[in-house]
């Protein structure tokens, strides 16, 4: 056989050939998914709950091989799995997640923390080389900090995914979730306030009790705009109906920086953010083609995670304040703490919250217009496939026809942002349908009596956070 070398100094043709085919070679990957991380690119992939970013997500790092970064607040909690809706074992060895079973539970875990490991990430995947393994070490070390600790867990962690997946060079970072503040703070940047006193928090908490406790959003928010002046008259006025624990961090803010401080400081820009560091993010939303049916997708998820155990294992695990504010886990907890459980109105109450998150991430994400709204077929059966391979095609698109799609209002993007609004006005007319958990089915009565031994042994053990129960009542029937 002629060495390449030889070949190369008779021919600069056949030397490109053999580079080509060699790139094409490495780990299976195509020239252009190769130059995809090559290139620095990031891609962002999020979309409303049920909608199959995962499966999606799994399905493109297989193509391009990329790995996953997980952008859910719940699931980077350690032992929590059904009401986080974690991938299964399964499912993370044949596509790894990232950020995902890094916290204990008694450990704070904030926005900026998460932010702050996934650009680790995303710095990593991108390298060159496969990190080193670390050695591991009995024992625990004392001087080690908290952030010091996790981040050597994920430094391990990414080496075992390029190692399980055979990855070498960079790696594509595909960042999936649906947990709004994490993906702004990422792709745009941290805001420029600074970390509030806890005399502020008392202060902001003491100044909205009154508003919460009668529901008065519109007085809060009036309150805050009338008293405390530019900027946080305009932040109040950008923060979604009844989401007062923004409206509490731009008191807390207010409070901190001071009466002068605060109107010079603090203008709410963001800087660091993903947008700023690297040459080619593309950010997607997968969105529902129908709404009703993706509220009904949503309604038998919820039903789901009722059969697969979520009542035991929110009655059994002493769950983190983070988790315990989680839509389904908070839900199951006033359930399980109630004097007189209804059934019935804790399903409805957990499908109807989860419904009401979904809206929320679609109001959020048709505000951003770095996202493109790429359609989701849920009356299609290869919808996976379907929606996977319309991300592809986006992804292979050079960077200024990327951009031309993504303004261009004729084009799919904006005709799918219109269409989800649209579909806004029909959802007033929305019925739940109970489709495993009917009454009187056999489903039915296990998942009942699953429920009043669940409620049992959560008040008997006394569990509120810190705080003892007052129930009185822990055999208490539950009615349907």
């Amino acid at each position: 056989m002629i060495a390449a070398s030889v070949i190369a100094r008779r021919t600069p043709f056949c030397f490109l050939v053999i580079i080509l085919l060699r790139i094409t070679t490495i780990r299976g990957l195509s020239v252009p998914n190769k130059n995809m991380a090559s290139r620095r690119m990031v891609l962002i992939l999020s979309g409303p709950t049920a909608v199959g970013k995962s499966a999606i997500a799994a399905q493109i790092c297989q193509q391009i091989g990329g790995l996953i970064v997980s952008a859910d607040s719940v699931q980077a909690y350690r032992e929590v799995q059904i009401g986080a809706n974690k991938p299964t074992r399964e499912e993370r060895l044949e596509t790894p997640h990232l950020l995902v079973d890094v916290v204990d539970g008694d450990i704070p875990y904030n926005a900026a923390e998460w932010t702050r490991d996934a650009h680790f990430c995303i710095q990593q995947l991108l390298q060159n080389e496969s990190l080193p393994r670390n050695e591991k070490k009995d024992g625990v070390d004392s001087e080690e900090n908290v952030e010091q600790k996790r981040r050597k867990e994920i430094e391990q962690s990414i080496h075992d995914a390029r190692q399980l997946k055979n990855l070498t060079g960079p790696v594509t970072p595909v960042v999936v979730g649906g947990t709004m503040m994490y993906l702004k703070w990422l792709v745009h940047g941290r805001p420029d306030a600074i970390p509030p006193t806890s005399e502020a928090i008392a202060q902001a908490v003491s100044i909205l009790e009154p508003y919460i406790a009668t529901g008065d959003w519109s007085g809060a928010v009036e309150h805050v705009q009338s008293k405390y002046g530019e900027p946080f008259a305009t932040q109040a006025a950008k923060l979604s109906f009844n989401d007062w624990y923004r409206l509490r961090r731009v008191l807390e803010v207010a409070f901190t920086e001071g009466d002068d401080a605060g109107r010079s400081t603090f203008s709410g820009e963001r800087q660091g953010g993903l947008l700023d560091l690297y040459e080619d993010v593309r950010c997607f939303f997968l969105c529902p083609n129908d709404r009703y049916a993706h509220a009904h997708l949503i309604d038998d998820r919820c039903e789901q995670m009722i059969q697969k155990g979520l009542l035991s294992e929110t009655a059994d695990l002493n769950l983190p304040d983070m988790v315990r504010k989680a839509i389904g886990y908070r839900q199951t907890l006033d359930f399980l703490c109630s004097d007189e459980p209804s059934f019935d109105n804790y399903l409805t109450e957990f499908q109807g919250a989860t419904r009401r998150y979904a809206k929320r991430q679609m109001q959020w994400f048709r505000k951003d217009p770095e996202f493109f709204f790429v359609p989701v077929q849920l009356d299609d059966k290869d919808r996976i496939e379907k929606a996977t391979e319309q991300v592809m095609k986006l992804i292979r698109m050079s960077r200024s026809e990327y951009d031309q799609m993504l303004a261009a209002k004729e084009k799919l993007n904006h005709q799918t942002r219109t269409m989800n609004e649209e579909q806004a006005k029909t959802m007033k007319t929305f019925q739940t349908k109970i489709t495993r958990l009917i009454p009187g089915s056999n489903e039915r009565l296990r998942v009942m009596e699953e429920a009043s031994a669940c409620i049992a042994r959560f008040q008997k053990s006394n569990r509120k956070g810190t705080e003892p129960l007052s129930y009185k009542r822990p055999n208490a029937e539950i009615s349907e």
